[in-house]
């Protein structure tokens, strides 16, 4: 969202300003949502890729889209909860940097980036 987290509207509701817990919990559970989407449809093109690096690789006739799959799961364990953790860090560390007396709200890309 454009805003963040920290000015979400929700329906019914006029503004609704979460908590700073609110905040992280939605920002980790953010960045798990697209690691997980984001891995879930690269991953057959890195199987792919692999297999065609392998040199004793023999494609069986048998195997199917789904084969391309096989691995996803420990894939997503170890990649997802860092990524997560980095959205929610980022995010927080985003809104220390603008709460400095020196920093001005326009200057967000520099938060950004200081964070």
């Amino acid at each position: 969202f454009a805003g963040g987290a920290d000015s979400m509207l929700l329906e019914g509701a006029a503004s609704y300003v979460l908590t700073e817990e609110q905040a992280l919990l939605v920002n980790f559970l953010a960045g798990f949502i697209a690691c997980s989407v984001s891995v879930t449809l690269t991953y057959p093109v890195d199987t792919i890729k692999t297999r065609l690096q392998a040199k004793d690789f023999k494609r069986d006739e048998r195997e199917t889209f789904w084969d391309l799959y096989k691995g996803l799961g420990p894939s997503l364990a170890t990649i997802c909860p860092s990524a997560s953790a980095f959205v929610a860090a980022s995010f927080y560390l985003k809104k220390i940097v603008l709460s400095m007396p020196f920093m001005n709200p326009e200057w967000t890309v520099l938060a950004s980036v200081l964070a």
